[in-house]
């Protein structure tokens, strides 16, 4: 789980709201849909590793929550319809943005590069047999020097 500052959701929103009111997505309301809902389910801190196609499935396309996945590929088909439309939009006049929203294509969780990520991380780590729930980490950064000392912050 990452969490995003005030300033940095507004500029992702931004961005989103730019993406698809482009001529690339605009014509499709499935990959809008789909784009919109992964976008925002990150930004609201939800764990990133529970986005998956079967959740996508459920939450965009109203999918019963037993629906096979093996014989219903809307989720693949519209993930993959995504990252070709991303491509076209930034591959056109929005190749230069400082801020981009990417979907990989070994994943369905959205990633947003250009962006400083805060000093303070929530990390999900692989939970221990004995353990029931995920670690937090907590991550401090400090400046330094050519010499290796710390230098002021």
């Amino acid at each position: 789980m990452i969490i995003f500052t005030q300033k940095q959701r507004e500029l992702v929103l931004e961005e989103l709201a730019n993406i698809l009111e482009s001529e690339y997505f605009r014509g499709s309301q499935r990959c809008c849909h789909f784009l919109d809902y992964s976008v925002r389910y990150v930004l609201n801190g939800r764990p990133i590793d529970e986005l998956k196609e079967r959740t996508l499935g459920v939450e965009v396309f109203h999918k019963a929550g037993d629906y096979d996945t093996a014989q219903d590929n809307i989720v693949r088909v519209t993930a993959n319809e995504v990252r070709k439309r991303l491509a076209q939009y930034y591959g056109d006049e929005h190749r230069n943005r400082r801020l981009t929203v990417q979907l990989p294509s070994d994943r369905m969780q959205p990633v947003c590069t250009g962006l400083k990520r805060i000093r303070l991380h929530r990390c999900q780590m692989s939970p221990q047999p004995s353990q029931k729930h995920p670690s937090l980490a907590i991550v401090i950064l400090k400046k330094f020097t050519a010499r290796g000392s710390a230098g002021k912050s």
